[in-house]
């Protein structure tokens, strides 16, 4: 199993029960956002969103993946709160 197999498994579960929440995972130096998530990350910062192929319950998709550097936090969250979009790092 990969990582990203691993880290999907925890956000798709995170978003089954909070799907009105941006979920932020933190990777080293980087946060990263997947799925829809990223694409409203992408969309408000202007941020790159490219695809990632994950192996899901024995299927290979692709999901949206957006990230960005830790320095860049504060200034995404800023925009989040201002924006009124619930978020969870």
């Amino acid at each position: 199993m990969s990582n990203c197999d691993e880290i999907m498994k925890i956000v798709v579960k995170f978003k089954k029960e909070f799907p009105k929440v941006i979920f932020i995972v933190v990777n080293g130096g980087f946060y990263n956002v997947y799925g829809k998530d990223a694409i409203i990350i992408g969309y408000i910062q202007n941020y790159k969103v490219y695809n990632i192929e994950c192996d899901m319950d024995g299927k290979n998709i692709k999901i949206p993946k957006a990230g960005f550097p830790a320095m860049a936090l504060e200034s995404v969250i800023e925009i989040l709160d201002k924006k009124r979009i619930s978020y969870t790092i």
